[in-house]
C-alpha cells in the first residue's frame, strides 16, 4: 500500500467513525446513556431496589438460607437491564430475558426454549468485570413495577422461588453476589454464581 493509499483509508476510516458513532450515542435512549456514564462502580440501588433485596434476603432467612451479598456490578447490569426493556419493549415470542441491540452490549432476542442462555448467563461479564454466570428473575407490571409485587410475583411461583432461596434444581447452587432494578414496569433480579471483587 502507497503513502498516499494508507493516508485516504485512514480519512476514510476517520469519516465513516465520525458519521457512526452519533448515530450509535443518539440510539441508547438517555437513562441507559446517564447509568453507563456512571459505570458499576458509582451505581447504586434505589429505596426501592433495596426494598426489594431485603424482602428477598429476609425471605431466604425463613428458608434457613444466608444472605447473598448486594452486588455493584450484578446491580448495574439489573438497573441497566430494566432501562433497556423500558425503552425497548419485548414483543412474544421473545421474553423479558431479552435485551435490544440499542446499547453497549450484544443484543439478545430470548425465547422459552432457552436457546439462547448463554447470552443471558454472560451479561455480567460482558457489562463489567464480574468473574462468573449471571442468572435472571424479571418481573413486569403495566403502569409500574414496585418492590413488593415483585417479589410477590417471583415467590408465587414455585419455579421462580426456587431459584430465589435455592431449592429444587437450584439447592446446589450457592448465590455470591445479587443485582436489583427497578425501573417504569419491569423489575429484574440477576444473581452471581461468583463474589463480586469489585
Amino acid at each position: 500500500m502507497t503513502v498516499k493509499n494508507a493516508v485516504r483509508t485512514f480519512f476514510l476510516i476517520a469519516y465513516a467513525t465520525i458519521l457512526l458513532f452519533p448515530a450509535i450515542s443518539e440510539s441508547i435512549p438517555a437513562e441507559v446513556q446517564e447509568l453507563i456514564s456512571k459505570g458499576p462502580l458509582n451505581c447504586e440501588p434505589t429505596d426501592e431496589e433495596k426494598l426489594l433485596y431485603s424482602l428477598i434476603m429476609a425471605h431466604r432467612a425463613e428458608q434457613g438460607k444466608p444472605d447473598i451479598p448486594l452486588s455493584q456490578s450484578l446491580t448495574y447490569v439489573a438497573q441497566l437491564h430494566v432501562r433497556d426493556l423500558s425503552a425497548n419493549k419485548v414483543s412474544p415470542p421473545y421474553t423479558l430475558h431479552s435485551w435490544s441491540k440499542n446499547g453497549p452490549w450484544e443484543g439478545v432476542r430470548y425465547t422459552a426454549n432457552h436457546r439462547h442462555a448463554r447470552l443471558m448467563w454472560n451479561k455480567p461479564k460482558e457489562l463489567t468485570n464480574y468473574p462468573g454466570d449471571g442468572f435472571e428473575i424479571t418481573f413486569a407490571k403495566k403502569g409500574g413495577a414496585s418492590a413488593k409485587a415483585a417479589f410477590d410475583s417471583w415467590k408465587s411461583q414455585k419455579s421462580v422461588e426456587a431459584i430465589m432461596v435455592n431449592s429444587g434444581n437450584w439447592e446446589t447452587i450457592h448465590w455470591r453476589a445479587i443485582g436489583v432494578g427497578i425501573h417504569g414496569d419491569y423489575a429484574v433480579i440477576w444473581f452471581g454464581d461468583r463474589e463480586d471483587t469489585q
